[in-house]
């Protein structure tokens, strides 16, 4: 039984220590500061990016300026991360109107979609803390016992260094193949036809396309190197414990 724990337990950590890295990176990416550092930049597309001056004119619609923007998109990040449910939190969005205007900000497929968002959003945070109890747990388990305290160093690095090549993996897709990524990554979380908007739309107005592939860049390599430091430090910890324990020629365990 013990010989099938050790393995089972180690496993548990190396595979929560994906997850947690990258719920962590991604719940990051969604909050305020990455929104703020997208819009700074001077390549960031200007509102209605691409929609002719005739459909501009046909649907009476008013450019936002980039504060107005991200005044309206910092409201919707606030949304996502509010504690309430996507259906009260969303009350606010409902009655919030577009400047200059009496239109409300989104329309219902948008709020529907947005409530979508938030459901994913919050099942991933729940993951995410999950993962890091399962850490703690499985560690505390190992470090129990004298003869399996070097397990959880282990099995962290084992950890890093998963996240390190699927992130990778995932990292190239975006970057050869991002058009692709895009329609799988929303077909696996959100049935058909509710996450399609046109150019004119507040959503894509205020989150265009080049925000979402920014940001799969930095989760990618936000993980990738979140995996580097958690190797670094189960490498490190590895050598502590074997300068503790006297050891000059390795310590058992240890690959």
């Amino acid at each position: 039984m013990k010989r099938l724990l050790l393995p089972l337990l180690s496993g548990v950590i190396t595979v929560a220590v994906l997850i947690w890295l990258i719920s962590f990176w991604i719940t990051l990416v969604v909050g305020p500061l990455f929104l703020r550092l997208a819009y700074a930049q001077s390549s960031f597309p200007e509102d209605l990016y691409g929609v002719s001056t005739e459909t501009v004119d046909a649907l009476a619609l008013i450019p936002l300026t980039t504060n107005e923007r991200l005044t309206l998109a910092m409201q919707t990040v606030a949304f996502l991360e509010s504690h309430q449910s996507p259906e009260d939190a969303s009350l606010l969005l409902r009655l919030t109107r577009l400047p200059h205007t009496q239109r409300p900000m989104y329309s219902e497929k948008e709020l529907s979609h947005l409530r979508d968002v938030k459901t994913v959003t919050d099942k991933l945070r729940v993951i995410a803390w999950c993962a890091f109890a399962l850490i703690l747990a499985c560690s505390g388990s190992l470090f129990w016992r004298s003869e399996t305290q070097t397990q959880p160093w282990i099995a962290l690095k084992s950890g890093g260094v998963l996240t390190i090549w699927m992130m990778g993996v995932m990292a190239c897709f975006i970057l050869f193949g991002w058009g692709l990524f895009f329609v799988q990554f929303h077909g696996l979380f959100f049935e058909s036809g509710t996450w399609t908007f046109a150019s004119t739309d507040t959503l894509i107005r205020l989150f265009p396309e080049q925000l979402f592939f920014q940001a799969g860049q930095a989760i990618t390599v936000g993980s990738m190197l979140a995996g580097g430091l958690t190797w670094l430090v189960g490498y490190g910890m590895l050598k502590v414990v074997a300068v503790l324990s006297g050891t000059t020629g390795g310590y058992q365990g240890v690959p």
